[in-house]
């Protein structure tokens, strides 16, 4: 029996329903790694606001934003480079391409959570992309949730994705 999610059908082998079935809520709760103290942390590094627009809004152009993550970041502020490389997305908060950036961003700058997060919204808007479910199986991974981690990589071997996307089976 396939099962419908998010537009795709998944063909899981009665093996994995079983252990997807014995799963504990704790190993898949992606929230939990969001209220890791990292992400109150600024490692003492002074950051400096962003200017906002007519609509309180952070504007800036994409450059411009990229070069304040990197500054940060720089400056010992992991979680001020992700602040700056995530108000991209209030300008544009339908790019799913440039939500995709920011997820590799988070993981980069160790916030795996942030990552699993932005991809997610990705996966969403856009469920027949298996490459979100890849991407959001190697943060849960990194966020210390194998078992989330694991059924991420089940959707990615169940999932009938469009034959576009052939090559993701090989």
């Amino acid at each position: 029996d396939a099962i419908e999610a998010g537009g795709v059908r998944l063909n899981l082998p009665n093996a994995t329903r079983d252990v997807l079935a014995k799963m504990t809520d704790e190993g898949l709760d992606i929230a939990s790694a969001m209220k890791s103290p990292s992400y109150d942390r600024t490692d003492g590094a002074i950051v400096s606001p962003a200017s906002n627009g007519e609509s309180g809004i952070p504007e800036a152009s994409y450059d411009d934003w990229t070069a304040a993550s990197n500054d940060r970041r720089d400056r010992g502020s992991n979680f001020g480079a992700l602040r700056a490389a995530s108000s991209l997305l209030a300008q544009s908060p339908a790019d799913h391409v440039l939500r995709r950036d920011v997820a590799l961003s988070a993981s980069d700058l160790g916030f795996p959570a942030a990552a699993f997060q932005a991809l997610k919204s990705v996966a969403v808007s856009r469920p027949w992309e298996p490459s979100s479910y890849v991407g959001m199986a190697g943060a849960a991974r990194d966020a210390g949730l194998p078992d989330l981690a694991v059924v991420m990589y089940e959707v990615c071997l169940a999932g009938e994705w469009e034959e576009r996307f052939v090559s993701f089976r090989e």
